[in-house]
């Protein structure tokens, strides 16, 4: 099995070529637009004003074109984080399962998990270690409680699985930042993009900065917050892999 930061590194490579079309494009667009200014003076005369014409039109919509063109560029790249956060949390989820299943006799229970006779019999006469694993893993997934369901959504909540079952310690200041990235992920997808109180009084509560953000304004994003936002996940799931080499995990049989 892949560890935990190539699965993300391709996803996230996946992710990123979108932004290098729409770069490839804009970049062919601009470097024509160049190419045929330059030519101007090889031009007869009688197409000169035409094509000087077209390309007064062209510098006088300039400022509406950069200012559509950065709306859309926010959009994509908010899109773009909304797509790294989702693919992290699916990749924890399975990650967390894998290791739960083939490292069953290490993990450390944090609740009562109710098991019928039938159940136990089935667990006890399992030829395979992952296959009672596995069961046992079902039981548990079954629990929908708010108190203690499997949330990967939650930084907090992901900090306390990985470090309650599985005595894996991860980097409190760069779950930190994802629960940046995560309430941005939210409001992408539940709020059309636009700040509200409850994005803004969760990064209050973990002590994030909100300076740059106003309440009932769509929120704007950048390459470098895209960048940064892949960063930040590529760092925690290298530090995932370094625990489940520091505590001999097993990622198969």
């Amino acid at each position: 099995m892949r560890k935990s930061k190539e699965r993300f590194t391709i996803l996230a490579e996946d992710v990123s070529k979108i932004f290098k079309s729409f770069e490839t494009v804009h970049t062919l667009y601009t470097t024509q637009i160049k190419k045929f200014s330059n030519d101007l003076s090889d031009l007869p005369e009688n197409y000169k004003n035409e094509v000087s014409k077209g390309l007064k039109s062209l510098e006088n919509c300039k400022e509406s074109v950069t200012k559509e063109q950065n709306k859309i560029s926010s959009q994509m790249y908010g899109q773009g984080i909304a797509s790294l956060v989702g693919a992290s949390e699916s990749i924890f989820r399975k990650y967390f399962k894998t290791l739960f299943v083939y490292n069953i006799s290490k993990v450390a229970y944090q609740k009562d998990l109710s098991f019928s006779i039938e159940e136990v019999s089935k667990i006890i006469n399992y030829q395979n270690i992952a296959d009672a694993g596995n069961a046992i893993f079902e039981k548990l997934s079954d629990d929908k409680s708010p108190e203690s369901k499997l949330n990967f959504q939650n930084t907090q909540s992901l900090s306390g699985i990985m470090k309650g079952y599985l005595r894996i310690d991860l980097d409190e200041a760069k779950l930190l930042e994802m629960h940046k990235y995560t309430q941005i992920r939210h409001i992408i997808i539940h709020n059309s993009g636009i700040i509200d109180d409850r994005f803004m009084n969760n990064l209050h509560a973990a002590n994030i900065d909100t300076s740059g953000y106003i309440i009932d304004q769509k929120i704007e994003l950048s390459e470098f917050e895209f960048n940064k936002c892949k960063e930040c996940l590529e760092s925690i799931f290298m530090n995932l892999d370094d625990e489940v080499s520091r505590l001999d995990l097993k990622l198969s049989n």
